[in-house]
């Protein structure tokens, strides 16, 4: 009965145990790591030792959330976002410098920009009130002030000194600030949050596509090597002139014209053109040409695509 007692005692006690776990180093971490006693068997008879599972109890859960205001000023500056690059790219063809702009149009398109000027500084403004100490250690934020600064050197001040100045210097910046105000789109990857998925699911795809892309330029290179001394360089294909004009010494002569050669064989750019005058000449170079295309444009290009 002493047994009994004790068995079912332990049982009722079971789930309220916790040990220290004994592989931890008490090293410093963001939690503290404990081993919790899991599942106990309803038999009060059976070992009662249960299941021990490893448990992370973080010391300070600090859950950011999203209100609905925020989201939807995200989705609002996102959108004006996408708006100011439409307007820059009419402004490019249209604006008051270029050629088919009128320089009567100076003052609209100065107030255009304005406009959007003062939309990203009310932005920035906001989301200092939101954010108030935390808002200087995000990098982002300070990406956001200094397109803003460099707009607003765009607009206000190099569009003025144009006019008094045409140093070629100057214009070259002048064009240099306005194409930056196009990196704001990077802002659309913070604020979009399916956009920012889509980016990093691309950015690993990158990553495990290198390896190809490696394995195929060194690809390249042997098969330029080999098309160089088979092709370019072969007396028996002196006579032979592709697509009419160019000799295969203009295709194949050196590694760097035999590379640009291959690559668009590569993509079946007017690949019988190239390869039939050399087939008909040169017959056992079928083998060579045939299996370049299915290594690389069967296989490889096939792999990426």
């Amino acid at each position: 009965m002493s047994i009994l007692r004790m068995n079912m005692g332990q049982k009722a006690s079971a789930k309220d145990i916790t040990r220290s776990d004994p592989l931890n180093d008490g090293s410093a971490s963001t939690g503290v790591r404990r081993r919790v006693l899991g599942t106990v068997t309803e038999n009060q008879f059976l070992d009662l030792d249960g299941m021990w599972m490893d448990e992370e109890v973080p010391e300070e859960v600090e859950v950011k959330t999203m209100s609905p205001l925020q989201r939807r000023f995200n989705m609002f500056v996102g959108g004006i976002i996408i708006l100011n690059v439409f307007v820059i790219a009419v402004e490019t063809d249209y604006g008051y410098d270029s050629p088919k702009g009128s320089k009567d149009l100076k003052a609209f398109w100065v107030c255009v920009d304005s406009i959007f000027i003062l939309a990203f500084v009310f932005e920035i403004c906001v989301r200092i009130h939101w954010e108030r100490r935390a808002w200087v250690r995000s990098a982002w934020n300070w990406f956001d002030t200094l397109i803003v600064l460099l707009a607003i050197v765009d607009i206000w001040i190099l569009s003025f000194v144009s006019d008094s100045s045409r140093n070629l210097q100057v214009m070259s910046v002048f064009r240099i600030v306005r194409l930056i105000r196009l990196i704001r789109l990077v802002k659309l990857v913070r604020l979009l949050q399916g956009l920012y998925v889509i980016l990093l699911a691309m950015w690993h795809a990158m990553q495990t596509m290198s390896f190809l892309l490696a394995i195929m330029a060194f690809g390249l290179l042997i098969y330029s090597i080999f098309a160089v001394n088979l092709i370019g360089r072969n007396p028996a294909l002196s006579e032979i002139r592709i697509q009419g004009t160019d000799t295969v010494y203009d295709r194949f002569g050196t590694l760097f014209r035999a590379m640009y050669s291959l690559f668009e064989l590569m993509t079946l750019e007017g690949w019988e053109s190239v390869a039939r005058p050399i087939v008909e000449e040169e017959p056992w170079l079928f083998v060579f040409i045939v299996s370049y295309i299915m290594i690389f444009t069967f296989g490889m290009l096939n792999m990426i695509v």
